[in-house]
């Protein structure tokens, strides 16, 4: 397995509806999401072709749904 030292980082983009994916600050791919009541709903997930077979998509759902879950606990 290769080692890189690729930053990679998940935030949730408010103003667009959604998660985003970046890698060393280059958006690689985002999930949308839309609340209905107390429901987060997924409906969309797009990652960018040159960031394909890294595992980027299951990271970026992985911290989506842990920051769903913690705001549902709040």
């Amino acid at each position: 397995m290769t080692e890189t030292n690729e930053t990679v980082a998940v935030a949730r983009n408010d103003a667009e509806g959604r998660y985003d994916i970046t890698v060393d600050g280059e958006l690689a791919g985002f999930t949308v999401f839309i609340d209905r009541g107390e429901q987060r709903i997924f409906p969309h997930t797009e990652l960018d072709e040159k960031f394909s077979g890294r595992g980027l998509s299951g990271i970026l759902v992985h911290d989506a749904l842990e920051d769903a879950r913690g705001r549902a606990s709040a």
